[in-house]
């Protein structure tokens, strides 16, 4: 009885010490928390929910200013678990797309310090990957990335957190 307290306590500390979270949820978070954290912590100015996705606009993570934030979720049975999560700020120019990116990864870099990894991605612009992801050590835990939209010519700033499959895709799709 006495090792399984203590291999129970060693796991909890373990969840709590390496538990990745963004915006204070952890991720594998279900629906409800993560909607009842959104709405009591008022991350934004507006959140609704849509397509089992919580959205949320004009918030922030830490002092940076956020246009757009979409957390998605997979379902199982009655559980759901929060796999990613997109904060972005859309319809930019290059140049303050590229202010917003270094903005990000400034942040990125202090708190995920030798996880980061900057490099050039196939449009030709600069792309940080960063953390491990916790449920597979090849894999990072977030990017850091610049979307070019030719209809508009504009330019969206992206700080992706995931994914983490909690449980694999519904393949019946």
């Amino acid at each position: 009885m006495k090792r399984f307290l203590i291999l129970f306590l060693f796991f909890l500390v373990s969840i709590f010490t390496f538990g990745q979270s963004v915006l204070g949820i952890p991720l594998g978070s279900s629906y409800e928390k993560t909607k009842h954290f959104l709405h009591t912590r008022s991350v934004g100015d507006n959140m609704w929910e849509r397509d089992g996705k919580i959205f949320v606009t004009n918030g922030y993570i830490g002092n940076i200013p956020f246009g757009l934030g979409i957390f998605n979720f997979r379902f199982k049975d009655d559980s759901s678990y929060l796999y990613a999560v997109s904060l972005s700020d859309v319809e930019l120019t290059s140049n303050q797309a590229k202010s917003k990116r270094e903005t990000f990864a400034d942040v990125i870099k202090e708190k995920y310090y030798g996880t980061i990894r900057e490099y050039i991605d196939d449009t030709g612009f600069k792309r940080y990957e960063f953390g491990i992801n916790p449920l597979d050590k090849n894999e990072p835990l977030g990017k850091i990335f610049i979307v070019h939209n030719r209809n508009t010519n504009k330019y969206d700033t992206v700080l992706y957190y995931g994914p983490i499959k909690y449980i694999e895709e519904n393949s019946d799709f």
